[in-house]
């Protein structure tokens, strides 16, 4: 494992394990249970997990809603690690969940290994190509719980690991991508396993990695009936805004496949830098480089037209190279669970708001929710545009909206 500084932005790691995890069912939960509870969850998780992590030597942990990004020393730690959280996970569900709904339930986590260049950014996010293949295996392959690795993983572990493999195959970017699951019985115990008891007890620990606004999130699994209902109240009243959230969609890992992770992210932050000014004048707040936070819907919407208008205005005279790969904008509205100091600005606006603009988002377009919809229309014919309705369907989720 190496490190080295690459400009004032941007760390640099080479020969390192990447272990990628997400969470299963977020929209579905919290059109369920709400916002708070999905929140404390994703906490809990994160309790959890970044006390395996450290305890196999993590070199860098990123926590993005509910997703994990983690760097470790070697791809054997990586694969630990992933092994033990498993575990732990099966353990809490099993054992300290009070119902189904108080369970973690992880799609799973994936694990590969990079040779070439790993960038961090300032905000602890990864970016490079094989962070682009474990991203892939660990959100759109991995499922039901269970561990995967890639091959280049699995012929450095191999020969030493205790744990079994079956071979499998995805498509991934017009290609096959050959993987492995590893077949050990999560709920067995496994000798040098930490309990989650040891964790949720180890009160320093807790103190030391969570601020006591995330700390009273986590106080919910300790705190039942009346008691429970006015924390949720406290809760609400603290942190619970009605946001608008736009989402800014890009070729990323297309761009990088081309023209190298360098200059995609150089694109990157010339995109950010354009739209950044541009969301201020519209009143906005850019939370993170593709996330924008609006009080006012209709400005949400303009911001949006104007920034599609000087997107296109920059890309006018470069080559395909230098063109910013925005793919469209997506937004929504809805009540968004806001703690100051935290990443914490969750909501079905963000959830929502993300798959319009980086799922299904194309050719520059905007998509826009048919909640936010009714709320701007006005605001849309004074462009002289004219919307289209559409109707889509992700992840088991029917997303009804509007684009133009």
């Amino acid at each position: 494992m190496s490190q080295s500084s690459a400009d004032e932005s941007y760390e640099q790691y080479k020969n390192v394990g990447i272990l990628m995890s997400d969470m299963s069912g977020f929209t579905r939960s919290v059109r369920k249970m709400g916002i708070i509870h999905f929140a404390s969850i994703i906490q809990k998780m994160r309790q959890l997990c970044s006390f395996v992590f450290k305890k196999h030597d993590a070199l860098h942990i990123f926590f993005e809603a509910d997703n994990c990004w983690i760097l470790f020393p070697s791809a054997e730690k990586a694969l630990e690690a992933a092994t033990e959280c498993a575990y732990v996970m099966a353990d809490w569900n099993e054992n300290y969940a009070k119902n189904e709904d108080w369970e973690i339930n992880l799609s799973g986590m994936a694990v590969d290994f990079s040779e070439e260049t790993v960038f961090v950014d300032d905000e602890g996010k990864f970016y490079g190509e094989t962070v682009d293949r474990a991203f892939y295996l660990g959100e759109e392959v991995v499922e039901d719980g269970n561990v995967i690795c890639s091959d280049l993983v699995y012929q450095m572990v191999n020969e030493a690991s205790a744990s079994t493999f079956e071979v499998l195959e995805t498509d991934f970017e017009d290609d096959t991508l050959t993987y492995y699951r590893v077949l050990d019985d999560p709920h067995l115990d496994r000798e040098g396993f930490v309990d989650v008891k040891d964790i949720v007890s180890d009160v320093a620990f807790t103190e030391e990695n969570f601020n006591e606004h995330i700390r009273k999130l986590l106080s919910r699994f300790d705190t039942e009936g009346e008691e429970l209902e006015v924390l949720n109240d406290t809760l609400k009243e603290e942190f619970l805004l009605y946001k608008t959230v736009v989402f800014v969609g890009h070729e990323f890992h297309v761009h990088t496949k081309i023209y190298g992770i360098e200059q995609t992210l150089h694109l990157f932050n010339q995109l950010a830098d354009l739209l950044s000014p541009l969301s201020v004048q519209h009143g906005g707040v850019m939370e993170e480089q593709c996330l924008i936070l609006f009080d006012d819907s209709k400005e949400a919407v303009r911001f949006m037209i104007e920034g599609r208008k000087a997107v296109v205005a920059y890309n006018q005279d470069k080559d395909e190279k230098h063109k910013l790969p925005l793919t469209g904008f997506g937004a929504h509205l809805s009540d968004l669970l806001y703690i100051p100091t935290t990443d914490i600005h969750w909501g079905d606006a963000v959830n929502t708001g993300s798959k319009l603009g980086e799922d299904i988002a194309e050719n520059q377009e905007i998509l826009i929710s048919n909640t936010l919809y009714e709320q701007v229309k006005d605001v849309i014919e004074e462009y002289e545009i004219t919307p289209e309705e559409r109707s889509y369907r992700v992840s088991g989720v029917d997303l009804p909206s509007y684009s133009f």
